[in-house]
């Protein structure tokens, strides 16, 4: 079953997706109406959604009720050196796909990063990573 996290509180009813899930769903995986998706709020609720409403100014998911997952594992915190290229993404992707609860990168006297923080986009590496592992508790990355 495809699994999709959403920013928003989840309830039973209609669930309208912003755009950038919009144009996952419709336009990266090819998703058709009907199908049914597992959408997950990130907080460790997680719902079944049916798609209602796929067109190009919308695409709209009908949500059952939510079910709660507690986190019931150690809470950890990642603090990682930020490194050159794409090595930061490769330990935000397997550090999220491992379940730890938080990363902060850091710049230290040797490091060698090039470029700007990229925080936002390791925060989309992050919820990836939690869609693809099948988690329902995502990793912040601050």
């Amino acid at each position: 079953m495809r699994r999709l996290v959403v920013a928003s509180t989840l309830e039973a009813g209609n669930l309208s997706l912003p755009e950038d899930h919009a144009h996952y769903l419709r336009d990266v995986l090819r998703a058709s109406l009907g199908e049914v998706l597992l959408v997950t709020d990130g907080a460790g609720s997680h719902a079944s959604g049916r798609i209602v409403r796929l067109d190009k100014q919308a695409v709209e998911l009908e949500l059952d009720p939510p079910l709660y997952e507690p986190r019931d594992h150690i809470r950890v915190t990642l603090i990682q050196a930020v490194g050159k290229r794409d090595k930061m993404e490769s330990v935000i992707r397997q550090s999220a796909e491992l379940g730890a609860a938080r990363l902060v990168p850091v710049l230290t006297a040797r490091t060698v990063a090039e470029g700007s923080h990229k925080v936002e986009r390791w925060r989309a590496i992050a919820d990836d990573a939690l869609r693809v592992a099948g988690g329902f508790h995502p990793t912040q990355v601050e």
